[in-house]
């Protein structure tokens, strides 16, 4: 990690890019709460490029347009999430035998500075066809953005507990 980052102090475009516009919301909306949790300012990309993310030239040339015009709009970290490969895999675990389809889940942080983007971290959420049934958006976005905590690039917030006292007259 780039220990000149202060998360608090910038702020993040989350972008996901998926051809699925729910998803893409979902997730965008989701991890912008788990970034507020954490005191970091964040933005979804939904919000400025409301499309689907569609394979068209159009979509291309409007996301570049996006990611070069984020340093004007004060924007310092750009974190993209996307599917970035499959693969065919054979399981024998978790109770499960026989053929799956594995998914490769890509998450980078960019920092943004004089027209240049960095990489300040590099992450893939790996999983199995059978277990997307039991991972909700929410899990999904929670377990990058606990991932970025854990890796120091964002501060650690803890729940803490609330204790409830009975006030006696």
């Amino acid at each position: 990690m780039n220990t000149t980052l202060q998360p608090e102090n910038d702020k993040w475009m989350v972008l996901c890019l998926s051809p699925v516009n729910d998803f893409r919301t979902s997730l965008e909306n989701e991890i912008q709460k788990e970034l507020q949790f954490h005191n970091v300012h964040s933005q979804t990309s939904h919000q400025q490029l409301p499309e689907p993310l569609l394979q068209s030239n159009d979509i291309h040339k409007r996301l570049m347009h996006l990611v070069q015009s984020l340093e004007e709009k004060n924007f310092s970290m750009l974190l993209i999430s996307a599917l970035n490969s499959t693969e065919e895999t054979n399981v024998n675990a978790e109770g499960h035998f026989g053929e799956y389809t594995l998914y490769h889940y890509q998450t980078n942080l960019y920092a943004l500075k004089d027209g240049e983007s960095i990489l300040e971290l590099s992450m893939c959420l790996c999983i199995y066809d059978y277990q997307l049934s039991q991972i909700s958006v929410a899990n999904f976005a929670r377990a990058i953005v606990w991932k970025m905590a854990e890796d120091q690039v964002i501060p650690l917030n803890i729940y803490e507990p609330i204790e409830y006292y009975t006030l006696l007259k």
